[in-house]
């Protein structure tokens, strides 16, 4: 909330306090049996004696008056503005105390940064957040051949050096077709290695190894081809190259190599390309439902806990030593989720978020659902529905 919003607030609180007091008053001189508009006069001489029910009110709004003997005085306009005047002066009072606690209040909200999409797609993000340049569109060329059948357009990639979390947006094109939601839980809780599942994602799409070292193990599966190719041996399937990455000492590069420690070749006619995975326990899926998108999350908990040598190559704080890093990726789309054609809702946007965290706590559930209900989508243009067009053969 803006401070602008923050002394409305204090303003309508004030007014209402005035309200307050001036029905307050009202129900006050009606307990004492005073008519509207008459005020009670205490110093000039009683003509009678205040009735008995003055009661509780009256002593409250006239001060020496209930009980007392009293005449009634018709108020002047001179009085009538005084009172208007000290009404306008207690709501300016109200205001001037309340407005440093607005100001207060606003202050500790922090300012939002927005990172956008070209196609409409965008997440707004407090400051601590910045965007890490430059991005490529995944997956990296050497992986492309052994990745899931995803083409990526656009994706925006920023990361919180306070909090060591790193976080992707992504758009892709839509291979969830003809697909439900058991089938997409199914699949991306196969194993990893598999090709298709939460993992494979994690490895192929956002938290592949570094691109120079893909290259170089790219060069040395085609040297090793052309060795059997020399010796005219196939090599067997089931073998692979092996290949250890040395990854740089960067948040997105810790969080690549908590996914593999490297990459394996495997002497397939494509040359497949998977990881050496670590571990993961793989929670169940969720499926969330935020400002007219549906999301479909799943968790993949790393069971490696980080040791002194780790955290001291990426430079995180001694603090961390035993923590996990935990990983989380929501497919979504506008509601409702697009498993099927619809002519209506032509080019549907499917929505990828990848986060990443560590921390010694709780995993990184509640900060993830945080940031995916920050996530938003451009409106979808819904096209008429085209009417039956029935053929009458001429008579």
């Amino acid at each position: 909330m803006t401070t602008v919003t923050f002394v409305a607030f204090a303003g309508v609180g004030v007014a209402f306090l005035i309200h307050v007091l001036v029905q307050f008053r009202r129900r006050a001189e009606q307990a004492a049996d005073i008519p509207s508009g008459l005020v009670a006069d205490p110093s000039q001489p009683a003509n009678g004696v205040a009735p008995e029910r003055n009661g509780i009110l009256a002593m409250i709004a006239y001060p020496g008056v209930a009980g007392a003997k009293m005449r009634t005085v018709v108020p002047s306009q001179m009085n009538r503005k005084r009172r208007a005047v000290s009404m306008l002066l207690l709501g300016m009072v109200g205001l001037f105390l309340l407005a440093p606690a607005a100001f207060e209040v606003a202050s500790q909200t922090p300012p939002l940064h927005r990172f956008s999409l070209p196609s409409g797609t965008l997440i707004d993000l407090p400051d601590d957040w910045a965007a890490r340049e430059p991005v490529r569109l995944p997956p990296p060329p050497s992986l492309a051949a052994s990745a899931p059948q995803v083409s990526f357009s656009e994706i925006v990639v920023v990361e919180n050096a306070g909090t060591h979390s790193l976080l992707q947006v992504a758009v892709s094109n839509n291979p969830f077709m003809g697909r439900d939601a058991e089938s997409l839980d199914a699949q991306m809780h196969a194993f990893a290695g598999s090709g298709n599942s939460l993992v494979d994602y994690l490895f192929y799409f956002f938290f592949p190894p570094p691109r120079d070292c893909l290259d170089g193990g790219a060069e040395a599966y085609q040297m090793g081809r052309k060795s059997h190719a020399d010796e005219q041996t196939a090599p067997s399937p089931d073998l692979g190259i092996p290949l250890y990455c040395r990854y740089s000492p960067t948040l997105s590069d810790f969080y690549s190599n908590q996914v593999s420690a490297g990459a394996v070749y495997r002497p397939t006619e494509a040359g497949r390309v998977d990881g050496m995975f670590r571990p993961f326990y793989l929670a169940p899926m969720e499926e969330v439902e935020s400002g007219g998108l549906t999301f479909y999350v799943f968790e993949a908990q790393g069971q490696v806990p980080l040791d002194q040598e780790t955290i001291n190559y990426f430079n995180l704080p001694d603090d961390l030593r035993g923590a996990q890093a935990d990983f989380f990726w929501a497919v979504g789309a506008p509601t409702p989720f697009p498993f099927f054609r619809d002519p209506q809702r032509k080019n549907v946007p499917i929505i990828q978020v990848a986060y990443a965290g560590v921390n010694l706590g709780p995993n990184q559930r509640s900060e993830f659902m945080k940031l995916l209900h920050r996530v938003h989508s451009a409106p979808i243009v819904i096209q008429p529905a085209t009417p039956d067009v029935v053929y009458v053969p001429a008579s």
